[in-house]
């Protein structure tokens, strides 16, 4: 019975850790994307403590902890071929779903507007201004200036 039992256990280890065959692709971790505000300073408790600048050699600014929109208030995705100085780059150009700016003009409070950035799996890029009298005229920041275009098909897949 012992025998029996031991051998049992080797073969789900080595299922475990078999690795896939030719053809076969492990799968990718799925990417969360989301949207939050940033801020120009730190603020305890709302904010990461770590900045990011929002223009390159620009001061840093901080996103907040909780996102304002997510995946779910992506209405369209597409994925853009860039050509910057003979490097190929990839965005994700985001069209945001008919509730998202209501939801970002309750979300502004008081404030006249705010700043939104793109949040992919803990970095951000990108960062567009929300103003509220102007919903209607609102462009989402976009998922940019990546190298990986396999990376920016991750990010388009996990915003359908």
């Amino acid at each position: 019975m012992a025998k029996v039992l031991r051998a049992g256990v080797v073969l789900a280890v080595a299922a475990c850790l078999a690795v896939p065959s030719a053809g076969q692709e492990p799968a990718k971790p799925k990417v969360t994307v989301e949207f939050r505000w940033i801020e120009p300073q730190v603020i305890k408790g709302v904010t990461e403590d770590k900045g990011h600048p929002i223009v390159c050699g620009g001061k840093d600014w901080y996103a907040h902890l909780q996102p304002v929109l997510t995946s779910k208030d992506i209405a369209t995705a597409k994925l853009t071929h860039l050509n910057i100085a003979n490097n190929d780059q990839y965005a994700v150009e985001f069209t945001l779903s008919k509730g998202a700016a209501k939801k970002l003009a309750e979300a502004c409070g008081d404030a006249a507007g705010r700043t939104l950035t793109v949040y992919v799996d803990g970095h951000w890029t990108g960062a567009s201004y929300f103003d509220k009298a102007k919903p209607g005229k609102f462009f989402p920041p976009m998922a940019g200036f990546m190298l990986s275009k396999t990376q920016a098909e991750r990010i388009l897949e996990a915003s359908k």
